[in-house]
């Protein structure tokens, strides 16, 4: 089976070990293995209070992508394309595209059509604010160049993200759990279907710990949960400071008061 934590990724699920030490790594496998010999099948879970480890958000973020991409948005085939300055998500989300990242894998000093690597924030405090532009694109649409011109799939030049992620705050990890007092943590994937659903549903398969009090207290296993991403960045209410990137896609930790889970 595939194991996707937030300890050892696979390549095959689109993302790599990122900014992590060895030790580390290997700290996050032993502890691991003890933490199976124990662990109990949630099964389906139920709507609640959960926290999401940053390898689970950044899979969520993977999904809704091209929903930024300016040639999308333009041809109304996105849900965004005409909610420029429109609230859609939460308050203490903002996205942000940025070449310039040296963490994640999208750092580029220049597009494949020569212009700089950028920062750009689509996402600013929930209200969106732009798309991701090549030449083509901005030209065609009348908007400027965002530098997002990238081999795409089989190395095919189109618009997508560089260091795609969600921006941390200051809050330590700890004082999501103190705030959620009872619920889920899934703090890694086993399965994730990259995809969304023909519903606009994204599955996820994970384990993770029951929370009670604030504080972890028993390990689950096989939590499955599918989610509308699009409402998921409206729920989120707090933000952690724990940024990590996995291959061009990062995000802290979040919590969500209320996740939406629904049937595929």
């Amino acid at each position: 089976s595939s194991d996707v934590c937030s300890s050892d990724l696979e390549e095959s699920k689109g993302f790599s070990v990122g900014s992590q030490s060895k030790e580390r790594i290997l700290d996050h496998l032993m502890l691991k293995a003890e933490r199976l010999k124990y662990f109990r099948a949630s099964g389906k879970s139920e709507p609640g209070k959960f926290i999401l480890a940053s390898v689970v958000v950044a899979s969520i973020l993977e999904s809704i992508e091209k929903l930024f991409h300016g040639e999308i948005a333009g041809l109304g085939k996105s849900v965004y394309s005409t909610q420029i300055e429109n609230k859609i998500a939460s308050s203490v989300v903002s996205l942000v595209d940025d070449g310039t990242m040296k963490v994640g894998e999208g750092f580029h000093q220049y597009d494949l059509e020569g212009t700089p690597g950028q920062r750009t924030v689509m996402v600013k405090e929930g209200v969106l604010k732009t798309f991701l532009h090549d030449a083509t694109s901005s030209a065609r649409f009348n908007r400027t160049s965002s530098g997002n011109l990238i081999l795409g799939e089989a190395n095919v030049p189109s618009v997508g993200v560089t260091n795609f992620y969600l921006e941390p705050s200051e809050k330590p990890l700890r004082n999501l759990f103190k705030e959620m007092k009872d619920g889920v943590y899934i703090e890694c994937l086993d399965k994730s279907s990259r995809d969304l659903t023909r519903n606009g549903k994204l599955r996820l398969v994970g384990h993770g710990w029951r929370v009670s009090n604030g504080e972890p207290v028993e390990p689950l296993g096989h939590i499955v949960i599918a989610v509308d991403p699009i409402e998921i960045l409206k729920r989120i209410t707090q933000v952690a400071d724990d940024l990590e990137f996995w291959g061009r896609y990062g995000s802290p930790s979040v919590f969500i008061e209320n996740m939406p889970l629904s049937e595929l």
